[in-house]
């Protein structure tokens, strides 16, 4: 094959490989029942923060950062419960702290905020400046929810017995987050490497207003495994009365579009109907963006070990899983509930947490269960099929600086010439899309489509080698 081919073949398998990662990513779903500040920009993007800072020694103790202690041009205010907390917004545009730092560490960054109502809805994004500087290029806007609730209760049927969706209503509460990518990469909240001494750290508004009353710089968090949660708990009994919750009569939600749906094709959901709108299920194709989250009251009636169940279809993205992490009352239980995979079905299924060993989990009365998009074992890959995009990247762009983007199919450019580095670099990415399709294999026990693409990709590139 002569050189123009094989570039042609080159940029299209770079273009085709750029398209996989929100496969794994944001595109995953299933069902249950600005302005730029490039001035103060000093590193790269997280990625490559990610890699450098991610072995080194994580902080042993936490730093929490409250309202009270926070300095800056803030001159409205929000009253939540009888307390006074600072507005970050357009007209009201940044807090600052200065505080120190005991021992070199490395912190994940979370916050407890309230979003303040606004007419678009849109999310609510701000900077986050570390002395003076953007640790990495997504500290420009980082971004945090709304949350939602039905604006009642109670199903209006229309005069043809149709159900009519509730509308969604804001909710002004005091919510406390970890801050993630919203592309779901890594498994944990973005990082910030901190060093000993004093340290500022500043809150700017970038776009939605919203209220600050704590900034979180997290210490390592261990989740404990099942084995250690069942120990802790296992004083409770496990006898109990099996509870039914419709999943479409969720409390809370932090996305507007996560407000209950129908599925009038079967009556393997409840209520059943093939001819009327009966509002049954959540989520569907609209519950796929990582960190979204649906809550739901628990209705238990006394405290105990339970069994958790799903009824759910997840047959948006045939072939891939979906992930969802669990929470009771904001927090993870244990390890295992990190990332619970619903597998790609075609139909309605019972899905136990835990399959065939089910685990048990501590529930009382007045207990809320929150299951969030994550891209759970996924994270790996998307984050090193990313980081081959990048670098296939700089590759063609080495090679089109000499050869310009239409290549003279009748010139001889001498590549191996003049980048003597390009075939070791070439090799260098086709053993690593190797490994990421063993890796997906091993995730999902078989080959399918994604693999086939990465198949496709590395073997183009190993003409142009």
């Amino acid at each position: 094959m002569n050189f123009f081919k094989k570039a042609l073949c080159f940029l299209a398998s770079a273009a085709l490989l750029a398209s996989l990662a929100p496969m794994f990513g944001n595109g995953e779903v299933f069902a249950v029942g600005a302005e730029e500040k490039t001035s103060l920009l000093q590193n790269d993007d997280y990625l490559s923060y990610y890699n450098s800072v991610n072995s080194e020694k994580r902080a042993e103790k936490s730093i929490l950062l409250s309202y009270s202690s926070a300095v800056g041009l803030s001159n409205r205010k929000f009253t939540l419960d009888g307390v006074d907390y600072p507005v970050i917004s357009e007209t009201s545009s940044y807090l600052e702290w200065k505080f120190n730092v005991d021992d070199d560490g490395i912190y994940s960054l979370g916050i407890s905020y309230i979003p303040i109502k606004s007419d678009t809805g849109n999310d609510i994004t701000f900077s986050f400046i570390t002395d003076g500087e953007y640790a990495y290029s997504e500290c420009r806007a980082f971004t945090l929810r709304r949350f939602y609730k039905n604006l009642s209760d109670e199903i209006t049927v229309s005069k043809s017995g149709d159900d009519i969706r509730p509308e969604q209503e804001q909710v002004e509460n005091l919510f406390t987050t970890d801050i993630y990518d919203m592309e779901g990469m890594y498994s944990e909240p973005y990082l910030l490497k901190l060093t000993a001494g004093q340290h500022t750290v500043r809150l700017e508004h970038y776009d939605g207003d919203f209220a600050v009353s704590e900034l979180r710089l997290n210490a390592e968090k261990k989740l404990i495994s099942y084995s250690d949660y069942l120990n802790k708990h296992s004083e409770f009994k496990t006898e109990g009365e099996t509870e039914i919750l419709q999943a479409e009569k969720a409390t809370l939600k932090n996305s507007s579009v996560l407000y209950p749906t129908y599925d009038n094709s079967t009556c393997e959901v409840s209520p059943c109907s093939y001819n009327k709108v009966k509002l049954n299920t959540i989520g569907q194709d609209n519950w796929n963006l990582n960190g979204q989250t649906i809550y739901w009251n628990i209705p238990v009636k006394k405290e105990g070990l339970y069994k958790i169940s799903f009824h759910a279809n997840q047959d948006f993205k045939p072939s891939l899983d979906s992930y969802r992490t669990l929470t009771i009352n904001g927090e993870i239980p244990f390890k295992e509930a990190e990332s619970i995979s619903f597998k790609s079905s075609g139909g309605w299924y019972n899905k136990t947490f835990g399959d065939k060993t089910p685990y048990m989990v501590y529930l009382k009365p007045g207990d809320v269960l929150g299951l969030t998009v994550t891209t759970g074992d996924m994270s790996n890959v998307i984050r090193e099929l990313r980081s081959c995009v990048l670098n296939l990247n700089t590759v063609y762009r080495s090679i089109v600086t000499i050869t310009g983007s239409s290549p003279d199919k009748y010139q001889d450019y001498s590549l191996e010439t003049r980048l003597p580095n390009l075939v070791d670099e070439l090799n260098s990415n086709i053993s690593v899309l190797k490994n990421i399709e063993k890796e997906i294999v091993k995730i999902l026990g078989k080959t399918g489509g994604q693999t086939s693409i990465i198949k496709r990709v590395y073997a183009d590139i190993e003409t142009l080698a």
